[in-house]
């Protein structure tokens, strides 16, 4: 699994790029 570190950049990240 990612770390707690990737989750919260992904939250950040925009979905819409994924």
């Amino acid at each position: 699994m990612f770390p707690n570190d990737t989750i919260i950049r992904m939250d950040n990240f925009d979905p819409t790029v994924l």
